[in-house]
């Protein structure tokens, strides 16, 4: 089930001083085209991440 009101949401960590930083990745109506462009890079950072711990794990499965 999807709702309309819920969104992505990133968490970035900043190890040096144990910080967290809640990112929506919802692109509101009034962003500009760089604030726009940034919000799509970090997506697709994020569907690659995810993409390389499935493949990860599946060749760490495989080298067993």
């Amino acid at each position: 089930m999807k709702l309309d009101n819920m969104t992505e949401v990133l968490t970035l960590t900043n190890p040096s001083d144990n910080s967290h930083y809640w990112l929506n990745l919802a692109q509101p109506v009034y962003a500009n085209e760089e604030t726009k462009t940034l919000i799509n890079m970090i997506q697709r950072l994020a569907e690659e991440k995810q993409y390389l711990r499935k493949e990860n794990k599946r060749l760490a499965k495989s080298h067993r």
